[in-house]
């Protein structure tokens, strides 16, 4: 597969945006960026992404970008 251990990473970066957005946020005093996650939902967008990453975890095998990892 053409993503072989790569999926966790891309996944993880993907979910640090809403955060770093957010973060930007904080030390641009003339814009303040509309929150990506709404407050109500930050929660859930948390366990989401704990979730996702243990399921990611068991499906991995090796180490990132080695199809069949040595035994």
């Amino acid at each position: 597969m053409l993503l072989k251990g790569w999926k966790t990473i891309l996944f993880n970066v993907g979910a640090l945006l809403p955060a770093l957005w957010d973060l930007m946020g904080m030390f641009t005093s003339d814009v303040s960026p509309a929150p990506v996650v709404p407050e109500e939902y930050r929660p859930l967008y948390t366990v989401g992404i704990i979730v996702i990453n243990l399921w990611l975890r068991l499906q991995t095998t090796g180490p990132v970008g080695v199809g069949n990892p040595r035994r």
